[in-house]
């Protein structure tokens, strides 16, 4: 009995290895990539190492990607490093300093296309362990954050769950809500504690390596606006961290546009067909660019 016990408890400890090393080569030959949750980061880690000539480098939440998106088609005008708020400003943060790893950041304009609700986001909701925590708690990368990110991912329930392949390069995610409240509860912060830190760290970085760096609104639905953006709480925000250079005139140039602009069931993201009309350039960014030489505001 016990010689059997032995060779079950075996059989399970050979069975786990290899779920293990099948999900590692799952992943790295992107064959898991394809149904995983959150794949727009991977993506966009992999769009920040690849080779390109172009001096606009993008980098934004869901409604950038959707309105530069670089799936199935990467171009060469634009490099489009946009993925979703919900990695926070500590993984835009990760996703810059890959691209600026990999050499192609050098007098590159760095535009930061965010919905004013985007910097709502900072490691303490239930999209936190997908989005943030799987991609970016390695150790290339956890020698870059701050204390407070790291506390931020050790509330996080089962956060060490990540270092198990299976776990890591899955959609398993644990239960749990997080603390955070919408931007519309009184009182609440539109550019929260960690967006705040790593923008301050973003724009350090830019003028370090000498590239521009700019944030800018995509097209905000109106209904929004009118329910939950406040626009002169959102400048005394920007004004109280100092962070006046880096927005510009963001607040004042947010372009609103109606409700039947954007989904039924969605007030942030448009509707493709409105999408597809708006062109290849919704922002007009090269427009822009070619103007001024250099430097979008």
């Amino acid at each position: 009995m016990k010689r059997l016990i032995q060779r079950g408890l075996l059989l399970l400890l050979l069975f786990a290895i290899l779920a293990q090393a099948l999900s590692w080569i799952a992943f790295r030959s992107g064959l898991a990539l394809r149904g995983l949750t959150g794949r727009e980061v991977y993506q966009a880690l992999a769009e920040a190492r690849r080779p390109s000539p172009a001096k606009i480098v993008l980098l934004g939440d869901s409604v950038g990607t959707q309105l530069y998106t670089f799936h199935g088609r990467p171009r060469d005008d634009i490099r489009v490093l946009c993925s979703n708020a919900a990695i926070s400003m500590a993984g835009q943060y990760e996703v810059l300093l890959e691209a600026l790893r990999a050499g192609v950041l050098k007098d590159s304009e760095v535009i930061l296309v965010y919905h004013p609700d985007s910097f709502r986001f900072d490691i303490q909701d239930h999209f936190s362990f997908q989005y943030f925590v799987k991609p970016f708690w390695l150790a290339k990368w956890r020698r870059d954050f701050s204390p407070a990110v790291a506390e931020r991912v050790r509330q996080i329930p089962w956060f060490f769950a990540v270092y198990s392949p299976t776990i890591r390069y899955g959609n398993w995610t644990p239960d749990w809500e997080g603390p955070a409240h919408p931007i519309s509860k009184r009182g609440a912060r539109f550019i929260r504690d960690i967006s705040a830190e790593y923008l301050g760290k973003m724009y350090e970085l830019s003028q370090r390596e000498g590239f521009s760096l700019h944030v800018i609104p995509p097209l905000v639905c109106e209904t929004w606006a009118a329910e939950h953006l406040d626009t002169a709480r959102f400048q005394a925000e920007i004004e109280e961290l100092g962070l006046q250079e880096l927005f510009g005139r963001y607040v004042e140039n947010i372009p609103l546009r109606p409700r039947d602009w954007y989904r039924d069931d969605d007030i942030i993201h448009l509707r493709a067909s409105k999408v597809a009309e708006l062109g290849d350039d919704p922002l007009h960014l090269l427009e822009r660019y070619a103007q001024s030489g250099k430097g979008l505001l």
